[in-house]
């Protein structure tokens, strides 16, 4: 028997580059691509990608991320992570304080 856990999807676009983020109920693991966030380049981008996980609080240790990245440049698709990120916790949480 499986167990069913609340899975939310948003999107967040900046130029060409596209972000599709599946925000589920976990452990606090971030993924880009399949990769872990830790091993993201470059590090600007990493950390601009994770602010809306970091300014959320303690609910970023409740989900897992996963986020898929395609098109534009490494900037461009930061941005559009960080937009598809906020709107998945926003989503997610149903949190007017996050909001």
């Amino acid at each position: 028997m499986s167990i069913k856990h609340k899975t939310t999807i948003a999107t967040g676009k900046r130029k060409t580059a596209v972000a599709r983020v599946r925000v589920t109920d976990g452990e606090g693991r971030v993924r880009i691509n399949n990769v872990p966030i830790y091993l993201h380049e470059p590090l600007m981008a990493r950390e601009k990608i994770l602010e809306p996980f970091l300014i959320s609080g303690e609910t970023a240790q409740k989900v897992d991320i996963s986020i898929i990245l395609k098109g534009g440049g490494p900037f461009a698709q930061a941005e559009a992570a960080r937009m598809g990120l906020a709107q998945g916790l926003v989503k997610h949480t149903k949190s007017k304080k996050l909001r």
